[in-house]
């Protein structure tokens, strides 16, 4: 799968930023998200945005992003709260916030994901990161960051995106999860030549895209407006991908653990239950 040569250095945690983009519009959760940010649903009564944060932390990471828009304030405001809290359960969170820094990065129009990223170019400055979507997880005793960050520093030179396994009745599930056109396989890791729609004719265990990718330093400008899908009006990331692909070398690795998808209501709810947990937990 990979040339032979020089092995690259392994990527120094401390250099590596995360990005959290938060600054959708929820639309999928309306019209709870016309007062509250979906990010603020919680899970085991966390939001789902702090359990980002807090993968991020335990991965290394401590140079963070939350990518935020006009009216989701509320979010910056639960991470003050937190970190300013004198109550005895959250002094091991407070203590790593704390320690961590956590920007809040405006989105100025909402052209998408991608433009989510453009709008970090200067908190991102030359550093390489990983891009962790909010609403998906992993339940497995290494969190999915921690593993695509070891997978990473096989090649810390190149794009990584993370695969997980998903049975085909759990397909409706993940609506925005994408799949691989993959190749080359060694162990638990693949080369990507393109990304590739889902199918509603899959059956059996189907692996797909998760919100997890490491980005290498250098790949800011591929996210930037000349990717804008005119029908859509938002930076096209299928458009970023193929712009990628022909100047990175990009590699996908399956994550260890049962995905969750809480970003609809369906999602959320059937979660929730999976975990055992009742809406308010």
């Amino acid at each position: 799968m990979r040339k032979e040569g020089p092995k690259p250095s392994k990527p120094n945690v401390h250099f590596i930023k995360a990005i959290i983009p938060a600054a959708g519009i929820g639309s999928r959760f309306q019209p709870f998200t016309l007062a509250v940010p979906k990010e603020l649903l919680t899970v085991k009564r966390k939001p789902l945005i702090q359990l980002a944060v807090e993968e991020a932390l335990a991965a290394g990471i401590h140079e963070i992003g939350i990518v935020i828009r006009e009216g989701k304030e509320a979010i910056r405001s639960h991470f003050e709260a937190l970190t300013t809290s004198s109550n005895p359960l959250w002094e091991t969170l407070r203590k790593e916030l704390c320690r961590a820094e956590l920007r809040f990065i405006f989105q100025k129009e909402t052209l998408g994901l991608g433009n989510a990223i453009y709008e970090s170019g200067s908190f991102i400055s030359d550093s390489p990161f990983v891009m962790i979507i909010p609403d998906q997880f992993i339940l497995s005793g290494v969190p999915a960051t921690r593993q695509l960050l070891d997978a990473a520093s096989e090649d810390p030179q190149a794009v990584w995106s993370s695969l997980v396994t998903v049975y085909a009745e759990e397909l409706n599930l993940f609506p925005g999860a994408r799949k691989f056109k993959l190749s080359n396989r060694i162990s638990n890791t693949w080369e990507v030549t393109r990304i590739q729609e889902q199918s509603e004719a899959e059956r059996g265990e189907i692996l797909l895209g998760f919100g997890r990718t490491f980005f290498p330093a250098g790949v800011i400008d591929f996210f930037s407006e000349k990717f804008l899908n005119p029908v859509t009006e938002e930076v096209d990331l299928l458009l970023t991908f193929g712009a990628l692909i022909k100047k990175y070398k990009n590699y996908a690795v399956l994550l260890d653990g049962k995905a969750m998808d809480f970003g609809t209501w369906k999602g959320y709810e059937y979660f929730i239950k999976y975990l055992g947990l009742s809406k308010a937990e």
